[in-house]
């Protein structure tokens, strides 16, 4: 038995060094899976099955050591520059060993990576996902026979990794499970009733009172200390339910006394802090919340904070209530020798009564917390009954669990709400959750017929937007100037980027008209951009009376260039030498030539 033992042991180290002397070797993974598999096959032909996998992981724990050693994260350590990392190398390895049928079983691919997992630090952690994840198409195929294995790991990696410090991790490594479990995968389901205790809420030390009274939070509202510390005492009982069975008296008595002490509290003061006022859908979705004095008030306050314990209060009787229930549904367990017979745990009169009053209460109070707050209770006691009648069937004693047949009434006729309900014009009406969401929305009538516009997908030229501008410059055509797109910045910015692009000296000529605009003293009369351009490139589109109006500041200007310096007489414009209103300079052009000199204007009289 020895020399068999001493000669397995020789077998396991040549195959370890057949495999380290192929990891450092040129080549890809499936290069290192072939080189391996041939040697072993030629130099070891006797070896027993499981002897690669065992050496697999022999040397993977000689890695992770020298990894250590080397103070270099397990993923990235190469022994030499030049290598290539060996600890992914010989994860992804193992995947071609085990097509190649040289592994005794593809569930040893998912024990490589639980070691690594386990082994490495907790800095690994993401780095060892990542892996996971990369080669998840890879490893989908052995998803089959090591579904349990890969769950473990991933469990592993939620335990070890804080959630404070990797949500993004956590997050993943939760998409990874979902992914590749199905819904019904029992390992998702709390089939034993357990309880998370695991997260204790700890209340904070409200300080005593001084010589100023009691203290007090950050609107400047007395801390009332004794109610704080009630308050957050519940969180235990939440948490571990005082059921028949595992409670003594004065657990149940002190987890009444609570609950009646908020709910009296909530019956004296109203919720005035309701999410802003603003929009409530989705709001206050909370999983934790702060414990600290100071906020206890503005909490009291808030109508969401206030929903959400009444809802875990609520679970929480009726958990109670239904394993009191299932209790006393069990058979009575036979008499022990010397013992006499043990009773179901069951609620008491005293119990029953009182439950019955907190749920009461607690229903009451949910019917006026919040926003609709009527039907948000609602939707829970339908969500209570259907949970009730799921348990009553899946507990029950009955031995077919198939479903019975049953008919429903027919659907009501759906008529047309009037003004303020769900339809308008028989159209239902979107809500998108925001005010500004649902305006865009509706700003068309019906987006499906402008996918078929004939407009649909056409950039506009630049005789468009003269054109637009060309008919808002008529006086009949009803808009107040600021009302003009021309106005319009998105509209003066798409005009003036097509005139760039087609004819860049008017372009240039429109912004000198604009620093003359800027320069004047009358801009609210002054031409603007597309103005300009209009009469630049397409003058002809213009009204009438303003081509008319142009005409005579053509006129007024080639008067003003042929009147000597120094002299002449007024133009239209005011100013020395005939010099036109500063709006229209720049606006000399005609066929792309510039005035000469500054365009209108003379120097003053010596």
């Amino acid at each position: 038995m020895a020399e068999l033992e001493f000669e397995y042991d020789r077998q396991l180290r040549m195959t370890a060094d057949i495999i380290k002397e192929s990891l450092r070797a040129d080549g890809t993974e499936e290069d290192v899976a072939k080189r391996i598999v041939a040697r072993t096959a030629a130099e070891l032909p006797d070896l027993p099955r499981g002897t690669i996998d065992n050496a697999l992981r022999s040397v993977l724990c000689d890695l992770i050591g020298d990894a250590s050693a080397a103070n270099e994260p397990v993923m990235h350590f190469r022994p030499s520059p030049e290598s290539p990392p060996l600890v992914p190398r010989l994860l992804g390895a193992s995947m071609h060993i085990v097509d190649a049928g040289a592994a005794e079983s593809p569930y040893h691919v998912f024990i490589l990576i639980e070691d690594t997992l386990e082994m490495g630090s907790v800095a690994d952690c993401s780095d060892i996902f990542r892996h996971i994840d990369s080669n998840m198409p890879a490893l989908r195929k052995y998803a089959h026979v090591s579904r349990l294995v890969l769950l473990r790991i991933c469990n592993k990696l939620i335990r070890r990794v804080p959630r404070a410090e990797a949500p993004e991790l956590c997050g993943k490594v939760l998409l990874l499970v979902a992914r590749l479990f199905p819904l019904t995968e029992k390992s998702g389901v709390n089939l034993s009733s357990a309880l998370n205790g695991g997260h204790p809420v700890a209340a904070e030390a409200v300080p005593e009172a001084d010589a100023d009274g009691p203290p007090r939070d950050t609107t400047g509202q007395p801390i009332n200390g004794e109610f704080y510390g009630t308050f957050w005492a519940l969180q235990g009982h939440f948490q571990k339910p005082p059921h028949p069975a595992n409670s003594t008296p004065a657990q149940w008595a002190a987890m009444v006394a609570g609950i009646r002490a908020v709910l009296d509290h909530f019956g004296k003061e109203s919720a005035t802090v309701d999410s802003d006022g603003v929009s409530t859908v989705g709001s206050g979705l909370n999983g934790y919340y702060l414990t600290s004095p100071s906020l206890f008030n503005l909490q009291m306050r808030d109508s969401a904070f206030r929903r959400h314990f009444l809802a875990q209060c609520l679970f929480v009787l009726l958990d109670i209530r239904a394993t009191a229930s299932r209790e006393t549904r069990r058979p009575t367990p036979p008499k022990a020798a010397g013992r006499p017979p043990e009773k179901p745990a069951a609620l008491s009169a005293k119990q029953t009564k009182e439950l019955n009053e907190l749920e009461a209460r607690v229903w009451s109070q949910l019917e006026l917390t919040g926003p609709r707050a009527r039907a948000f209770a609602a939707y829970l006691r339908t969500l209570v009954a259907r949970e009730s009648f799921w348990a009553s069937w899946k507990f029950s004693d009955a031995q077919d669990k198939s479903c019975a047949d049953f008919e429903l009434p027919a659907m009501p006729t759906l008529e047309v709400a009037g003004a303020g309900g769900d339809w308008e014009d028989g159209k239902a009406v979107v809500s998108l959750g925001n005010e500004m969401l649902d305006d865009l929305w509706r700003v068309w009538g019906d987006n499906v017929e402008d996918l078929g516009a004939e407009d649909r997908g056409v950039r506009k030229a630049l005789s468009d937007f003269a054109d637009t501008v060309a008919a808002q410059m008529d006086p009949d055509f009803g808009l107040e100037e600021d009302e003009k797109v021309k106005n319009h910045p998105g509209f003066k910015w798409r005009a003036l980027r097509l005139l760039a692009a087609e004819d860049l000296v008017a372009y240039f000529t429109v912004m000198q008209g604009r620093k003359a605009n800027q320069a004047s003293g009358e801009p609210a009369t002054a031409p603007g951009d597309l103005e300009l351009m209009l009469r630049l490139k397409f003058p002809e589109k213009a009204p009438e009376d303003v081509q008319e109006q142009w005409r005579k500041w053509d006129a007024a200007a080639a008067a003003a260039r042929q009147a000597p310096k120094g002299g002449g007489e007024k133009a239209p414009g005011g100013g020395q030498g005939g010099a036109a209103k500063p709006a229209e300079a720049g606006m000399d052009v005609q066929e792309g030539k510039k005035a000469d000199g500054e365009e209108g204007k003379a120097e003053p009289d010596a």
